[in-house]
């Protein structure tokens, strides 16, 4: 593999994995945070070392974007504003939703240089965490305010997760006799219950708000090219969910209930890294959609 190549796929890898480490940091996952900010770390480390070790010594930008930096503070007062109105107490989400604020800030006023990231990944990052924490905040409230309905009630999340359960029996089946209610699946007496956290919707929320930002990031404002990636990588992603739900029975069968948790806790991420990796890598090769990266 040529050098430009190894290049593009190392960023690919990388920007998967911050994307994730990103996520998981700052919003309520059912993986550790502690995971989310081992891959923040390790992907900013193998990115700035692969450029470092060439000598590009690339400044980082030194102009403060207010515009983007507003984005961050909407974010605090936001959630600050619903917390105190409706009296909710915070939780982790509210507390991600304010770091994800600050971080937005601070990446735009030229308080994170060090890591000496290009102006175009500084606007990237900066609307994908915005982008995304505004999704999280309509899935998980947004649409249970809308619809007078509560967390564990939410039409939207019941409805993926019992199209991922409706598309996991069939096969299921196949090894051994499996069965479901729309709400568990009992896979030869196995029975497992299925979640939000087995809808998919959150990789693929994650996934279209990195698509969204990174259009934004390079100024491409064809949405039919943008439309289209996302839909072909929801479905992709939806398959990899299912697929998820399909392992995580078999090893709860086979394996037990305790290694299927730590399967459930990270099985999630790592299959979106490799899906956003591929996703990453063929556009880094789309010649209509170039971002020069330099850092």
């Amino acid at each position: 593999m040529e050098k430009t190549a190894q290049k593009k796929l190392i960023y690919a890898i990388c920007s998967s994995v911050f994307i994730i480490g990103l996520l998981t940091t700052l919003s309520w996952q059912y993986t550790s945070r502690w995971i989310g900010l081992a891959l923040l770390v390790s992907s900013l480390s193998v990115m700035y070392y692969t450029y470092r070790k060439d000598k590009k010594d690339i400044a980082a930008p030194q102009e403060i974007n207010l515009k983007v930096a507003s984005l961050g503070l909407l974010l605090i007062l936001a959630d600050i504003s619903y917390n105190t109105i409706v009296k909710d107490e915070f939780r982790y989400f509210d507390y991600g939703m304010i770091l994800a604020g600050i971080f937005i800030i601070l990446l735009n006023i030229n308080w994170l240089s060090f890591l000496k990231i290009e102006k175009q990944m500084v606007i990237f990052s900066s609307y994908f965490v915005f982008i995304t924490m505004v999704m999280y905040g309509f899935l998980f409230k947004g649409i249970n305010i809308l619809l007078g309905t509560d967390g564990d009630n939410n039409p939207f999340w019941n409805w993926f997760a019992q199209n991922a359960v409706s598309a996991a029996v069939p096969i299921l089946n196949l090894i051994k006799p499996t069965f479901s209610d729309g709400a568990t699946i009992s896979f030869s007496g196995f029975t497992v219950s299925v979640g939000y956290a087995c809808s998919g919707i959150e990789s693929i929320s994650v996934f279209a708000a990195a698509v969204i930002a990174y259009f934004i990031a390079i100024n491409n404002k064809d949405i039919k090219k943008m439309l289209k990636y996302i839909l072909i990588g929801s479905v992709a992603l939806y398959i990899m969910n299912i697929l998820r739900v399909i392992i995580l029975i078999l090893t709860g069968y086979y394996y037990g209930v305790d290694t299927m948790m730590f399967v459930h806790a990270n099985l999630g991420w790592i299959l979106f890294v490799i899906g956003m990796s591929i996703f990453w890598y063929l556009v880094f090769n789309d010649k209509d959609l170039k971002m020069k990266y330099k850092n």
